[in-house]
């Protein structure tokens, strides 16, 4: 067995012996480990169902948990191509933790609300979502949390991304910008932690825009590096499918 076989038994086990007896975090945390391991195997359906377990324990004795939970069951609806009960799912998280000042799993969802909204060509309502999480965090600030900095990068970066769909390239470009220099001082990666961080893929989309076509190349060749680098799977058959796009 593997590592993650070996986490499936061992999340089984202790989840037998917590059914009947123990405290109900032990239960929680079982049943989101166990559905961790479905959703790595890309079963959604099994994964959610003990997503919705974990949250449904959560609520019980820890609200930030349960928000979290919700939050996530969202990001896999979203994965599994529902995005219907994603939306319903993040606004519900979003609802839920404002009164509790979770404001890292607000803006999460908050840019996982204008991504569905942007592919259904959404975009002002995508906007409106990306500026309330920009908006929430003027006004809590950064200082001396990574985190929250890290997110106002990604915010600031799908605003750009929403404002080349509507080809608004000046616009766009002030954004961009602004995402990469935070990006740059406090050094963001490709992956992040909570979103790719996918900087020099929108630049070669604006200078595409703009009738660039070298300065694009050479910034979608740079966005292959990093995922080479990264070794990310999807964003590497997402950059070489552009490029041969582009070479077309």
């Amino acid at each position: 067995m593997n590592a993650h076989e070996d986490k499936l038994g061992y999340y089984r086990i202790k989840l037998a012996t917590y059914q009947n007896a123990g405290p109900p975090e032990n239960k929680a945390i079982c049943y989101h480990g166990i559905a961790g391991y479905y959703a790595n195997k890309g079963n959604y359906n099994t994964a959610i169902g003990y997503y919705l377990r974990a949250a449904e324990v959560f609520e019980s004795f820890s609200p930030s948990a349960y928000g979290n939970e919700l939050a996530v069951i969202g990001h896999y609806y979203k994965k599994w191509g529902n995005p219907n009960k994603a939306l319903n799912y993040f606004d519900q998280a979003i609802e839920w933790l404002v009164p509790l000042k979770n404001y890292e799993i607000i803006c999460y969802s908050h840019i996982n609300v204008s991504e569905i909204l942007r592919s259904q060509a959404k975009y002002e309502a995508a906007l409106s979502e990306l500026f309330k999480g920009l908006n929430l965090i003027e006004r809590v600030g950064i200082e001396s949390n990574s985190k929250l900095a890290e997110l106002k990068v990604l915010l600031l970066l799908e605003v750009g991304k929403t404002y080349l769909d509507l080809r608004q390239t000046n616009n766009s470009l002030r954004y961009l910008q602004a995402a990469e220099i935070l990006g740059d001082a406090i050094k963001v990666n490709i992956t992040g932690a909570y979103n790719e961080y996918e900087i020099d893929h929108s630049y070669a989309r604006y200078y595409d825009q703009i009738n660039e076509v070298q300065k694009a190349e050479q910034y979608l060749l740079m966005a292959l590096e990093k995922a080479r680098k990264a070794k990310d799977a999807p964003l590497l058959k997402k950059y070489y499918k552009a490029l041969s796009l582009f070479y077309d």
